[in-house]
């Protein structure tokens, strides 16, 4: 299939199998890391938790004694994680979330 798409590429329409070696690669690439977990690691980050694995990027609001509240240090953190994650060629998709237990529910008042 390589051969084919370099014999296509050939003459006045070489721009067109550049392409298709290009998404050949990064097909090979993605399906190089498809099934693999990858943390970033922990001093990166003080207040996220982020797991990549089989191209999802799940990301955690780590902190739980604030009930996960936003502050410029979280949202420079998710900022700069989420620049990154939009770099990375395995990742096809972001799921976020806060840690366990640490929901920011208010009381409901009926009065």
């Amino acid at each position: 299939m390589a051969k084919a798409a370099a014999k296509a590429g050939s003459g006045a329409g070489a721009k067109g199998g550049s392409r298709v070696r290009r998404a050949a690669v990064a097909g090979s690439r993605r399906a190089a890391s498809k099934g693999r977990s990858r943390s970033r690691p922990a001093a990166a980050y003080r207040t996220l938790a982020i797991d990549v694995r089989d191209g999802v990027a799940r990301l955690a609001l780590a902190r739980p004694d604030v009930h996960n509240a936003f502050n410029e240090e979280l949202i420079a953190e998710m900022t700069r994680a989420l620049c990154e994650l939009d770099s990375d060629e395995g990742v096809r998709a972001v799921c976020c979330s806060g840690t366990a237990g640490a929901s920011a529910r208010a009381p409901i008042s009926t009065g």
